[in-house]
């Protein structure tokens, strides 16, 4: 499914930087109005112990401060929350699905790390506010559901990241027609993504730099930050575990998920 798209371009419009928080709480899904629904909540703050073993690639800056980082021991949840947000009239923003509001909010939680910002080409102006060019948004008809993240090409990011985005997204039937908005797909994203149950027909190739929709969903990406999966991104997992078992029972696994080294040469 193609989207519409715009003329010209060369709009400057800046962003205020607001967290999930900026929604009012509702305990049911409607998207007719702004809103949060927390579906679970994150786990208490604990401590991350130390690891027992880590190895830091030596081509980093300074492989000495990355180690002592890595060793540190911090305080951290060990589940961050799931939550979906109705965003009407919402706005998703460059190949790197960040996800602004009618009001140009800029969601924080559409992205893992502050750096991505400016990676795609956002530049801080003044603290918590962004500027960047775009042409103009040319509004798309209906509902959709933001999938993809700033590290689509990349195995374990699309696997644990994008991909409970639509497990936890199809656990609501109104949106069970709304488009789902995705990256340019290789063959093996879209392998992976099929064995989610999503229908061919409702996905749609985020090719614009800026689009709008009428309503738009922003279901919570499956990491709250490197070291802290969702619930819905164990959910996901366990899904995929039990079909990988009855694939087995009945002689052909239904799907392949590939997580060793010597196999990064094919997953292409």
């Amino acid at each position: 499914m193609g989207l519409d798209q715009p003329a010209t371009s060369g709009l400057s419009r800046q962003f205020t930087l607001v967290n999930r928080d900026h929604f009012p709480r509702q305990n049911t899904l409607d998207m007719a109005k702004p809103s949060q629904l927390v579906v679970a909540p994150g786990t208490a703050l604990e401590p991350r112990p130390k690891p027992a073993y880590f190895a830091v690639d030596q081509r980093v800056a300074d492989p000495e401060k990355e180690l002592r980082l890595r060793f540190e021991t911090f305080v951290e949840t060990r589940l961050g929350p799931s939550f979906l947000l109705s965003i009407p009239g919402g706005s998703v923003l460059t190949q790197g699905f960040f996800v602004a509001d009618q009001d140009d909010n800029l969601l924080v939680d559409s992205f893992r790390a502050y750096g991505q910002v400016g990676r795609y080409g956002f530049n801080e102006i003044k603290p918590r506010v962004v500027q960047r060019n775009f042409p103009p948004s040319i509004p798309q008809r209906g509902s959709a559901i933001v999938l993809g993240i700033q590290t689509n090409a990349n195995y374990f990011h699309w696997l644990m990241e994008a991909l409970p985005r639509l497990w936890l997204a199809n656990r609501f039937e109104s949106l069970g027609k709304s488009v789902v908005l995705v990256p340019d797909l290789t063959p093996w994203m879209r392998d992976m993504l099929t064995a989610t149950d999503v229908k061919p027909g409702r996905l749609a190739l985020l090719s614009a730099e800026a689009t709008s929709w009428e309503t738009l969903a922003m279901p919570s990406r499956g990491l709250a930050n490197i070291h802290t999966f969702t619930w819905h991104a164990l959910q996901l997992m366990d899904m995929l575990r039990a079909r990988v078992k009855i694939g087995r029972r009945c002689g052909t696994p239904a799907f392949r998920i590939q997580i060793e080294v010597s196999f990064a040469a094919n997953r292409k």
